[in-house]
């Protein structure tokens, strides 16, 4: 074996490493800090850190040096000044006392000696030139001015750009109205707030409570308040009036798409359009002011998608993202063209995104790194504003003046940072999860001129802010479906048509339409337009035929251009809201395209206007991976990998369907038809049993099958016909290449196997030339055939996995057969055949004369095992002993069915059971024991369950209403469950720890050796506060979760400054904090309000938690009103599935890091889900999915999660070791744990406790001693000394005198002796004995 690792790839977005070839993320490359480790020679890797890759320039400004080991830069007077100005202390050193240095420069002004030599300095103004003085450029240096700043000789002047006044250096925004102060609006998961800038709360309705908006905007304008609102039914746009939040409307909603998964909006206050960032579908959309025109402007490479922000005032578009692909910023047009990367290293997890308009720079927040940072339009001069403290787990940011404001999700407040100073900061609120934030002010979206503020500039549909040498120009855009004229209209796109006419405006219209266009503005062609103001109508070529091809991610099916020549043109709303779109036909005689979406079983429709959405199929399907449609029979042929079938139903009446089924045939994929010759072809994929693939063509009516091509074929998917040439056309997925062949199956060529090829997944063939999909790279090409080496062009980047594709063609689908005309006469399927048609009936059913009739003794077929069930509707086969178990394994009920006939009707339980979920049985033991075995929670009913009592000998915890034993009461271990400590009540008597002991919080005795050591070994951390004694107590506070000391106002100061709120705790009594309304709740340490809803709501909205306390059934006290808390049971949640919201919702593993705030305490997001850990590394056997904690391993379904939470095995968990401390019951989704006699399960589910109240303890022997460590304490205590080889020892216990007999061997004396422990933990030996053991195995004692 090697010693040297072998190089492998890294994924997109790694970087990988010059010596070790690890792959790290390339947001870790330059960020100071080495990731590479070392190699095998243990030699540091510093690739990742290269100065030569991070272009890291060691400059520092005029008159100032840089330390050596640091990055910091300090002035060159401060060298040799006997004061440590360097965190390193490389200022001072030998080097100082070397006065000869500076005599031999002869510097103008002064010098100072360094490590690397002397250095020149000059007087403000001036900078050295190697010895002399020349004049210094000010306005390189950040913050001279507050926006423009010109150098003059030894001096600068500042100005300020349109809408500030100017005071010397600083520029101060004018509102309109003047008088009005800047203010904030800002949401969280508690309210919409609109406070003022110290954080105080503005008049009036200032607040509003929609449920978890992340998408805000405002129109200053109109002086309204919007947002997103997810209502049960749909999300709708909200605005409201800014003075009086009470008043509120709706917006239209998009004609394209709802926005029940849109997390971000931005408002172009120039146009009124509006731009909607959408995570679920992965792109950003834009809406005009009236939602009726719509268009998609980035739907490719948009992976997680976290932010957006506009300046239609130069006409840019900037956003980030963070998903499959490398981690970015990235700024486009407003239409979203000329997509250029700004930002790709040194950043993880880029959230949100603002723009100072008058500096034109861009603000952006990366809540993994914990930054702050700053680069200009153009993409140079990148700055780090602040990083770490206090600016952590950042989630938005917006820009006014010299300040930046920040929503923090680390201290649930507003921090503002001054943007040229870093270390001017403060607390401005505390929320409860703040999300967007932004500064209401005229200046946030200040006055432009442009003729899209007129008239929608001409335009019909879109009108997009252009610039053109900054001079504004006016871009119309059209929705899809629409093609642009040069006047500005938008025509119809005719595909319905065969010919190439656009369908004309009516002369209403005409008049309507002119009456639009500004006064005096002359439309041109774009290419003769060169005035200050100018108009370009965006030119879309006639759809009559266009590219129809799914995709993964988003999963969609999407329409474009058949050239690739400019940025495809979608010319169709695209089929949305997918899972796995993996077989596609259209049929152009209703405009319809017909779809598969695999993962949730079903064929469904959806006209290219994007109107008309229906299910086509939702029985019957298993797995289809192919389908094409009879446009001369109006029927659907699909394949049925999952049943190994071939299907086919009637279009307007798809109960009317047939299956044929047919042995040898083991992945049937792609699928097509002629219906003109009666023909159907499919191709099959390899596999174990047939080691090959195949195309094989059968008659339409499913008899006649015949192998056409068997040979050099392993995966051949995409099958076309070439109708007129009659030729068959296919690609290889596993060989990389594409073919064809008659359709009798001789002439087989070779059309394409060239470097394009690389898992082709669909083909198409159209008018000479060939167009298909790469599932990998996520990419569409096509070939002209004509042409003998005719270049491979690429038309599309998806970057996801592309599925099948088809050309939409309106001129295609012609001609009929017997068929076409009123079926035939078929009283159900007419199918066609070579020279004719043929009559056939649905499964289970013949054709006698001209009537279909049930077939008797008929028995649908199965691919199930004999221990399987065949699922009703999807036809899934599962495991017989999931059958009615409470469980609806199928997804369709069938598994479950309760109903007359149903597989479920006869279910009963036993005597000794309980039943729940309609048809689950768990044992009564298990009822009203504290853990929720039932899904629906009926076996910890709180109606059934208030009537339990438990034994004399147990006690009942007052909120879990769990029976502990009375001896785990006062033993200083919380054992009623999470949030219940009622078994450790505060007059509790506990015994007292000896001097050498540290007597914890929670009671516990741990030896003083352990206080301050790093460790928990309280388990409330008790031991290990106070450790840090780095703060100066006359002027500072030591925040100790954040490692950092604050100044000593920030004290009782009334905001949270600390993460754990320690800064706002044991504050004086009479200290009045903040006055709160009648309406709302007093926090107890007074530092902030919340709405009196809020209060024992599960979630801790008040920084010290106060609004949680006392909620545990009994009445608590609310500035003198009365709440009557509930207490539900705690829910069942199965592994990997996850708890968030105080144990009440059950997260599905794959909802954990997506993007979206599925649980109400943000629970499911943030921590290190930005790390991806999954993608850099990962121990799982199967499965890995990112987690808020790292990541969580899971498993197919057929196998079982491990107790190391990593590996996959065909075993149950129980069959191994450590997955319960004492007893493993299997369970069909895991286990639960169970305990022996005198011992009871705690409400870990895993750890078994002793039910007697006695101290364990473990004894030991060092040959010289027998020691006892006290397993509460950890003491460790000397039993009896002066022993001389003490190897073997062991205890007897006798339960009625309650000691313990502890016998030991001595193997110098050949003896065996016994000791007497009495008093249970009182470590006292009474009367040694001795046994003497002879070699002959006799004993006696002594």
């Amino acid at each position: 074996m090697s010693l040297f690792p072998v190089p492998r790839m890294c994924k997109l977005g790694q970087f990988q490493c010059r010596h070790t070839h690890k792959c790290i993320p390339h947001g870790w490359i330059c960020d100071g800090e080495s990731d590479c480790g070392v190699t095998h020679r243990m030699v540091p890797d510093m690739s990742d850190e290269d100065p030569q890759l991070c272009q890291r320039g060691m400059s520092c400004p005029p008159n100032l040096f840089r330390c050596e080991e640091s990055l910091q830069c300090r002035p060159i007077t401060a060298l040799c000044n006997d004061v440590p100005d360097c965190s390193d202390e490389s200022d001072e050193g030998d080097f100082c006392h070397n006065k000869s240095l500076c005599d031999s420069v002869k510097c103008e002004h002064g010098c100072r000696p360094s490590p690397s030599g002397p250095l020149c300095y000059c007087p403000e103004g001036q900078q050295p030139n190697k010895s002399r003085c020349v004049d210094f450029d000010e306005c390189l240096l950040d913050g001279s001015c507050d926006q423009i700043c010109i150098n003059n000789n030894g001096s600068f002047n500042c100005q300020c750009v349109s809408g500030y006044e100017r005071s010397g250096s600083k520029c101060t925004a004018v509102n309109v109205p003047e008088d009005e102060p800047p203010s904030i609006v800002v949401s969280s998961t508690a309210d919409i707030r609109h406070i003022h800038l110290n954080g105080s709360s503005y008049l009036g309705n200032s607040s509003l409570t929609p449920l978890q908006t992340l998408a805000l905007e405002f129109s200053h304008r109109n002086r309204s308040l919007c947002y997103v609102q997810h209502k049960p039914s749909n999300a709708k746009l909200t605005c409201a009036n800014i003075d009086n939040l009470n008043d509120s409307w709706d917006l239209p909603t998009p004609t394209m798409f709802p926005l029940d998964s849109v997390t971000h909006i931005a408002l172009d206050w120039i146009s009124g359009n509006w731009y909607f960032l959408d995570d679920t579908r992965e792109m950003i959309f834009l809406c005009n002011s009236t939602m009726k025109a719509c268009v998609i402007l980035i739907g490719v490479n948009l992976s997680k998608p976290r932010g957006i922000a506009l300046d239609p005032t130069k006409g840019y578009m900037f956003f980030t993202k963070w998903g499959a692909s490398s981690p970015m910023l990235e700024r486009t047009a407003l239409d979203g063209s000329n997509r250029t990367t700004l930002v790709q290293q040194k950043i993880v997890y880029p959230y949100g995104v603002t723009v100072d308009y008058p500096t034109q720079h861009v603000y952006w927040v990366d809540t993994y790194l914990d930054f702050v940072e700053r680069i200009n339009y153009d993409g140079s001069n990148r700055r780090t504003v602040k990083k770490g403290f206090p600016v952590q787990n950042l989630y938005d940011i917006t820009v006014f003046e010299n300040n930046l404001y920040v929503t923090s999700w680390r201290n649930q407040s507003i921090i503002r940072l001054h943007k040229f100073n870093s270390d001017e900061y403060e607390t401005v609120a505390n929320l409860s999860r703040p999300f967007a934030i932004h500064v209401f002010h005229r200046q946030r979206q200040p006055e432009e001129s442009h003729l899209c503020s007129f008239n929608n500039g001409g335009c019909q549909h879109i009108c997009i802010p252009s610039w053109k040498k900054g001079h504004p120009v006016v871009q119309c855009l059209c929705k899809a479906g629409y093609r642009s004229m040069p006047t500005g209209h938008c025509v119809v796109d005719h595909i319905n048509s065969n010919d190439d006419s656009a369908v004309e405006l009516s002369e209403d219209e005409e008049n309507d339409w002119h009456s639009l266009q500004p006064i005096g503005v002359q439309f041109e062609d774009c290419t003769a337009c060169d005035s200050a103001l100018e108009f370009c109508g965006l030119r879309m070529a006639k759809q009559s035929q266009f590219l129809l091809f799914g995709k993964a991610r988003p999963a969609m099916i999407k329409g474009i251009s058949l050239t690739g020549k400019q940025r495809p043109q979608e010319v169709m709303i695209p089929v949305m809201d997918l899972s796995r779109p993996a077989a596609l036909d259209y049929d152009v005689r209703t405009q319809y395209i017909y779809y598969s979406d695999v993962q949730r079983y079903v064929i469904e429709r959806q006209k290219i206007d994007g109107s008309e959405r229906s299910v086509v199929l939702n029985k019957g399907i298993n797995n289809c991976e192919g389908l094409a449609i009879d446009w001369m029979g109006r029927n659907i042929y699909w394949t049925d990998q999952g049943l190994r079938a071939i299907g086919v139903a009637r279009l307007n009446d798809t109960s009317q369907r047939k299956h044929f089924l047919y042995s040898n045939m083991y992945h049937p994929r792609a699928i097509v038809v002629h219906p003109k010759m009666g023909l159907m072809f499919w191709t099959d994929w390899v596999s174990s049993a047939s080691q090959k693939g195949k195309i094989e063509q059968a008659w339409m009516d499913g008899t006649h099958r015949k192998p056409l091509i068997e040979t050099q074929l392993q995966w051949p998917n995409g099958l076309s016909i070439d109708y007129i040439g009659k030729m068959l056309y296919w690609c290889d997925a596993f060989l990389d290449k594409i073919e064809r062949a008659a359709l009798d199956g001789s002439n087989r060529q070779i059309v394409y196997d060239g470097p394009h090829l690389d898992h082709p997944y669909g083909l198409a063939y159209f008018y000479g030339s060939v167009y298909w999909t790469e599932f990998q790279k996520g990419t569409l090409h096509s070939k002209n055939l004509s042409v003998d080496e005719g270049a491979v062009e690429t038309l599309s980047e998806e970057f996801s996995a592309l599925f099948e594709i088809r050309v939409f063609d309106n001129s295609s689908q012609t001609g009929s057969n017997a068929c076409s005309n009123k079926n035939n006469g078929c009283p159900e399927l007419c199918l066609a055949v070579p020279n004719g048609t043929r009559c056939v009936c649905r499964d289970g059913h013949i054709l006698e004369g001209s009537t279909c009739v049930v077939q008797s003794n008929y028995t649908a077929p199965s691919r199930c095992t004999a221990r399987n069930f065949q699922c009703r509707d999807n036809l899934r086969c599962i495991d017989s002993r999931y059958v009615c178990d409470g469980d609806d394994d199928c997804g369709d009920g069938s598994d479950e069915d309760t109903r007359a006939g149903g597989i479920c009707e006869n279910v009963q339980c036993r005597d000794d059971q309980f039943r729940c979920d309609s048809n689950r049985c768990i044992t009564r033991y298990w009822v009203c024991d504290g853990d929720k075995d039932c899904s629906d929670g009926s076996d910890e009913d709180p109606k059934e369950c208030v009537n339990t009592t438990c034994s004399p000998t147990q006690f009942s915890c007052v909120i879990s209403n769990r029976c502990i034993p009375l001896t785990w009461m006062c033993d200083s271990d919380p054992d009623c469950g999470e949030g219940d400590t009622s078994d450790e009540p505060s007059n509790c008597e506990y015994p007292e720890c000896l001097p050498t002991e540290f007597e914890c919080s929670n009671k516990h005795c741990v030896p003083y050796d352990y206080y301050c050591d790093g460790d928990d070994d309280c388990r409330d951390g008790s031991d290990e506060k106070g450790c840090h004694g780095f703060c100066d107590p006359a002027t500072q506070i030591l925040c100790q979760v954040d490692a950092s000391c604050l100044p000593i106002s920030s004290k009782c100061n009334g905001h949270v400054d600390c993460s754990d709120g320690s800064d706002e705790t044991k504050c004086n009594k009479t200290r009045l904090g903040k006055m709160c309304k009648t309406d709302e709740f007093r926090c107890a340490d007074g530092s902030s309000c919340i709405k009196k809803g809020l209060v024992c709501n599960k979630h801790k909205n008040c920084a010290d938690g106060s609004d949680e306390k006392y909620c545990d059934g009994a009445v608590h006290e609310v500035e003198k009103s009365v709440v009557q808390i509930t207490t539900e049971a705690p829910f069942e949640c199965h592994y990997p599935s996850q708890l968030c919201d105080n144990g009440t919702f059950c997260l599905p593993v794959d909802w954990l890091c997506d993007g979206k705030l599925d649980c109400e305490d943000g629970s499911d997001e943030g921590l290190r889900c930005g790390e991806r850990v999954c993608d850099r590394s990962s121990d799982c056997s199967h499965y890995c999915h990112d987690a808020p904690i790292g990541s969580i391993c899971y498993c197919p379904s057929h196998l079982h999660l491990q107790p190391d939470k990593m590996t996959c095995l065909e075993s149950h968990p129980c069959e191994a070791w450590g997955v319960c401390s004492q007893l493993c019951q299997p369970l069909k989704y895991g286990h639960k744990c169970l305990c022996e006699k005198g011992y009871k399960l705690q409400h870990d589910g895993f750890t078994c406790k002793s039910t007697e109240n006695a101290t364990a303890f473990v004894i030991f022997s060092n040959r010289h001693e027998l020691r006892g460590v006290d397993l509460q304490t950890f003491n460790v205590k000397a039993l009896i000394s002066s022993l001389k080889n003490t190897i073997a020892l062991d205890f007897y216990y006798k339960e009625d005198s309650n000691t313990v007999s502890i016998y030991w061997t001595d193997v110098i004396d050949d003896k065996i002796y016994r000791g007497t422990l009495v008093g249970g933990c009182k470590y006292q030996f009474m009367n040694v004995y001795y046994y003497v053991l002879y070699k002959d195995g006799t004993c006696c004692y002594a």
